[in-house]
């Protein structure tokens, strides 16, 4: 199986990997959810983890697999799991439990832990892959009509430690005016993905073709890898780069 992998730590290294298919039983309590991966949007976050600002390798592995704005179709699921079923289009949450208070409750968007664990950024594997399979709750139905548009669910900015000041102008005519795209975070939770596709549903309604326009620049193919990233880092005009690693 094809995925997309960098070794953090070492600039530049983004590379096509080959691993073993995911397997639903991988997951305990029957919950697993087998998706097949369609579109992964890429943003500054990959980037910045290609370039080894920050970023680390889950146990065992030498290599992280990037990518976590992960969009997909479901292709099997086990035995307890009822609230999605194969054929779903889902998207899938990014950050998972750590130990605090907060990720025991089930609100590790709050988490105070320093060690943080977040699919394709540190620690866990990411989407930029074939086949993946996680936890049905972190896993969001996304409503059939909005298949095409789905990998924009989730549209982030990510900066590791850095802290920077952006004038309030400029967030208002590079986001606003600017017509750029940010619809969640890396860290939200399930129902926050959730309002996103609601909200997403409620556009595409209102306002038919709107959302597909922000689809700016696909790259077909897992293989493509470097075209990926010419695009995230050159391309002009680019509101979201996305790798088309599957027909639908």
């Amino acid at each position: 199986m094809k995925a997309i992998a960098v070794i953090p730590g070492k600039p530049d290294s983004a590379h096509l990997a080959d691993l073993p298919m995911p397997k639903v039983s991988e997951i305990p309590n029957g919950r697993g959810v087998l998706v097949r991966a369609l579109r992964v949007g890429v943003d500054g976050t990959d980037k910045e983890i290609n370039a080894a600002e920050y970023g680390a390798a889950p146990p065992g592995y030498d290599f992280l697999i990037i990518g976590h704005e992960g969009f997909g179709q479901v292709e099997e699921v086990g035995p307890n799991v009822t609230e999605i079923k194969p054929g779903d289009y889902v998207v899938v949450t990014v950050r998972r439990p750590g130990a605090s208070i907060y990720d025991l409750i089930g609100a590790n968007d709050m988490t105070t832990d320093d060690t943080y664990f977040e699919r394709g950024i540190n620690l866990r594997h990411g989407y930029l892959t074939e086949y993946y399979v996680d936890d049905a709750e972190f896993i969001v139905k996304v409503p059939r009509g909005l298949k095409e548009v789905g990998v924009l669910v989730l549209s982030s900015v990510t900066g590791g430690d850095r802290k920077i000041e952006v004038p309030a102008d400029r967030i208002n005519l590079e986001f606003v005016l600017g017509n750029k795209v940010m619809v969640g975070t890396v860290n939200a939770n399930r129902e926050y993905f959730e309002m996103g596709a609601r909200d997403m549903a409620q556009a595409e309604a209102e306002y038919p073709g709107w959302l597909k326009r922000l689809l700016t620049h696909p790259v077909k193919g897992l293989e493509n890898h470097k075209e990926l990233f010419e695009k995230l880092t050159t391309a002009k005009g680019a509101i979201k780069v996305f790798c088309e690693v599957a027909e639908f």
